[in-house]
């Protein structure tokens, strides 16, 4: 990694890395990371040493507990028209916001520990949006919760936002990779740049 020149200069360059996490970071919906994903922490890591590495923040929609709660608490047709095993079944498939959370934060600690570098900080979006551009209905009392707001969910940039805003930078300097076209468009939305994943740690493994 010391004869790769990209991460240097991504490193120079930016003061501000945010990473999508399922397809960016890690197989979907597990902590297991990507090839390629381990090599870019540790040169991170052997970076840090030296004083130049940017931060770094984890910013991720996780809008399947929202279309979870909606089933719960709003559900269609098709849904009650299934058994209760295969209601049950069907529920199972997303999570729940305390599992999302606590999966999220396993991939924050993975990182963390294996690397030896800093706690990522880490944003969430529970928000669902359909197809059809509407919402799902949220919790009650969330309405004051950031983490389902509409504006958080990319590719709004609010997520983006925020990060930029705790790292007391300017939407320049920050860069927003992921593999979705909602990264890309919120990383734009937000005035970072940005980069997908696949070229990215292709460029980094090089």
């Amino acid at each position: 990694m010391q004869a790769n020149p990209s991460l240097p200069e991504i490193s120079r360059l930016s003061k501000l890395i945010i990473f999508d996490i399922d397809g960016t970071l890690t197989v979907p919906h597990t902590t297991q990371l990507l090839p390629g994903r381990r090599e870019f922490f540790l040169a991170l890591a052997t970076e840090h040493k030296q004083g130049k590495t940017p931060s770094i923040a984890l910013a991720t929609n996780q809008g399947g507990v929202g279309f979870r709660y909606w089933l719960e608490s709003t559900p269609p047709a098709w849904f009650t028209e299934k058994s209760k095993a295969e209601q049950a079944a069907q529920l199972a498939i997303y999570p729940t916001q305390a599992e999302a959370e606590t999966r999220l934060s396993e991939v924050a600690a993975a990182i963390t520990t294996a690397f030896n570098i800093w706690w990522p900080a880490t944003y969430i979006s529970f928000a669902w949006q359909f197809k059809s551009g509407s919402w799902a209905d949220i919790p009650p009392g969330a309405e004051e919760d950031i983490h389902w707001s509409r504006e958080w969910r990319k590719p709004n940039p609010g997520m983006l936002e925020q990060a930029i805003l705790d790292t007391s930078i300017l939407p320049r300097q920050a860069l927003m990779i992921g593999d979705k076209i909602t990264d890309i468009r919120a990383g734009r939305l937000a005035g970072c740049a940005t980069a997908w994943s696949k070229d990215f740690f292709e460029e980094v493994s090089e």
